[in-house]
């Protein structure tokens, strides 16, 4: 299931997602996020841009199944270098359409500084509200 990126350091397993696997109504929540992010399109914008972000990112176990929801755990560098750690769990609905995604980052200073950075770089797009991320 593992996919090699453009840049070879970086690996991963989920983003960017066919838009064609996102349900319509899929949410995306995060640690670094105020409030949720709702839509295919949408949420497969901030998919591809957050994949883009990390310098390094790289899963550090196998997925795991549990019913509906699939478990990963990953670790990154932002573009400055500061280390981050995090868990990823998607939940797909009855159809097998990924209808949830939450991401948990740590630690804190780490979450903070992405929240920021890719915060203002993200909503620069218009895809989200500048004041759905952390503003310093």
């Amino acid at each position: 299931m593992s996919e090699k990126q453009n840049d070879a350091t970086k690996e991963t397993t989920w983003p960017p997602t066919p838009k064609n696997e996102l349900a319509e109504d899929v949410i995306f929540e995060a640690a670094a996020l105020y409030r949720p992010v709702k839509g295919r399109e949408t949420v497969q914008a901030l998919m591809i841009a957050v994949s883009d972000y990390y310098a390094r990112m790289e899963f550090t176990a196998p997925s795991a199944v549990l019913g509906d929801a699939t478990y990963l755990q990953w670790e990154g560098t932002t573009p400055s270098g500061t280390e981050l750690k995090g868990a990823t769990v998607i939940t797909r609905n009855a159809e097998g359409l990924i209808s949830h995604i939450a991401v948990h980052q740590r630690p804190l200073g780490g979450l903070l500084e992405f929240s920021t950075d890719f915060g203002s770089r993200f909503s620069a797009t218009g895809a989200v509200p500048a004041d759905s991320f952390y503003q310093g």
